[in-house]
């Protein structure tokens, strides 16, 4: 879910202490890639999110919708499962999602 990094490699930059996760080699590799240009040194992990099984706890985890969606359910309720195992007990899971909104998409709302 790391992808190429397009979400870790800013708040790696910004001096935030993150991790990141990919079940692809080739997406790990393009992440690597990319912060090595940057001259950053990320600690990520090649694994799929539903079993997830890392070595710290979290105070917060962040997952892009557009990879989440790419889940089957069962894999999504295994990943959220996983997710809470893997927060600090006042750890927040947020998971980003952007809604696009159009006149038809909304109308009948007040």
């Amino acid at each position: 879910m790391v992808g190429t990094g397009r979400l870790l490699i800013p708040l790696l930059e910004a001096g935030l202490n993150v991790e990141g996760i990919d079940a692809s080699p080739d997406m790990l590799a393009c992440c690597r890639k990319h912060c090595l240009e940057r001259g950053l040194e990320p600690v990520i992990y090649q694994g799929e999110v539903e079993n997830l099984d890392l070595p710290g706890k979290y105070n917060a985890i962040v997952v892009t919708f557009g990879s989440f969606m790419l889940l089957s359910r069962s894999a999504a309720i295994a990943a959220l499962q996983a997710f809470a195992r893997h927060l600090e007990p006042q750890g927040l899971i947020f998971i980003r999602h952007v809604l696009k909104f159009t006149k038809q998409s909304v109308s009948g709302f007040p």
